[in-house]
């Protein structure tokens, strides 16, 4: 039987600009979709036959695939996005997991597959399966002369199980020191991805998965999203990766990758890549939490969601509770700025000898009156100065997107 061939080439490569107050720096991110080059329909006397798949497992139809053969897909395989799709989309889905978690490079479908129904499986499939690196790059799918997909065949190496034991036990090892509750394990997980990472641009392919954390030690936004869910999902704790447009307040809106996560049936955003200092381009090289456990409301400021990753209709939980918003655990919130209750929150925390002095405030006119009084007025000084604690200089950082401000005070 003739079929035709069709191609994918790097799904996961678009431009990311984006930036804290002081460093614009660029990016590229994974986006779930498959972005295929047609190639020319067989001619009428083409004798090819479809060849023998090399597989050692025969896919199963729909109607089958509640039996207990799936118990295992039951308890530990179904994703956010999987549960995004219709009946026979979860089908091709449960189809090609169970073929590439065998490491086979070429999953044939049994059943009758739209090419539509193809697509969207596969990317909800890269979406909740970061450990499925290989399969984000190039692929190639064929169909019968129906228009039906028939097979999907992944671009392999032959090394694929060999990588992923090598990150899996490097996984491991990180997870042994797990904090107990939920809040600091999320965060001993957001640390570790960005302390083991440096944002870098130069080599697009490999930034995309998680192989550029944990092996490459470098990496874009779309490698900090899917090794921090990987390192979420082995520990246990739910995480969903997430696409859209970032929208930086003195940088230009581009593609961008984050992650969405769970903490006592609450929903939070956390953002990795914009929690590294090197990204940032700020000199203290303190990393921030400006996007860790945050609400819609915060994330909406500097990040649109895409909502229908790859046709994909991703009813997205609502993330509502600012509780654990960094700045208000920090006790670093303010409604307004008032000068005395300024002069008392910077004292304390600089007598308790902290040279880093974090505020944040509701809206762009609030800080840039901290901001006057503060710094241009030198009212810092004067609050320190006049409670024996002497400061010789200091620098700040305004992350105009949120509305805060760190001020790095420098001793005597």
């Amino acid at each position: 039987m003739a079929r035709k061939r069709r191609r994918k080439k790097n799904l996961f490569q678009r431009l990311l600009s984006l930036s804290a107050a002081v460093l614009v720096l660029g990016g590229l991110i994974g986006v779930a979709s498959m972005m295929l080059a047609r190639n020319r329909e067989p001619a009428e006397n083409d004798s090819r036959t479809e060849p023998e798949p090399a597989l050692s497992w025969k896919p199963e139809a729909p109607e089958a695939l509640s039996s207990p053969v799936h118990a295992e897909w039951k308890s530990s395989s179904e994703g956010f996005y999987y549960s995004a799709l219709s009946e026979n989309e979860q089908a091709v889905y449960r189809t090609l997991f169970d073929g590439v978690r065998q490491y086979h490079s070429e999953v044939s479908l049994s059943f009758s597959v739209k090419e539509e129904e193809m697509l969207k499986a596969n990317a909800a499939l890269i979406m909740d399966h970061p450990e499925f690196f290989w399969i984000s790059s190039s692929s190639t799918y064929y169909m019968n002369t129906s228009g039906a997909v028939t097979s999907l065949v992944y671009q392999t190496t032959g090394n694929e199980e060999a990588i992923l034991n090598e990150i899996s036990d490097i996984a491991d090892e990180v997870i042994a020191g797990l904090p107990e509750t939920e809040y600091e394990a999320y965060r001993y997980l957001y640390d570790y991805v960005i302390n083991e990472t440096d944002y870098d641009m130069s080599d697009a392919a490999d930034s995309q998965t998680i192989t550029s954390v944990f092996l490459n030690k470098r990496s874009v936004c779309a490698g900090y999203a899917r090794a921090f869910q990987y390192l979420c999902q082995k520990a246990g704790l739910e995480c969903i990766y997430v696409t859209g447009t970032a929208r930086p307040s003195n940088g230009t809106a581009a593609g961008h990758a984050w992650n969405m996560i769970r903490i006592n049936d609450r929903y939070y955003w956390c953002d990795c890549t914009w929690g590294d200092p090197v990204f940032e381009g700020y000199s203290s090289g303190e990393m921030n939490y400006n996007y860790f456990c945050v609400s819609d409301r915060e994330i909406q400021k500097e990040h649109d969601l895409e909502t229908e990753p790859s046709g994909i209709h991703a009813d997205y939980p609502s993330c509502t509770d600012d509780s654990l918003d960094w700045y208000v655990l920090q006790k670093a919130y303010f409604d307004g700025y008032d000068e005395e209750v300024m002069r008392q929150y910077l004292v304390a925390r600089a007598s308790e000898g902290m040279t880093r002095l974090v505020m944040k405030f509701p809206d762009a006119e609030t800080l840039s009156a901290a901001e006057t009084d503060l710094i241009e007025n030198e009212k810092l000084f004067h609050f320190l100065n006049e409670s024996g604690i002497f400061c010789h200089s200091l620098s700040y950082v305004k992350f105009d997107g949120i509305s805060a401000m760190w001020i790095i005070i420098h001793p005597d």
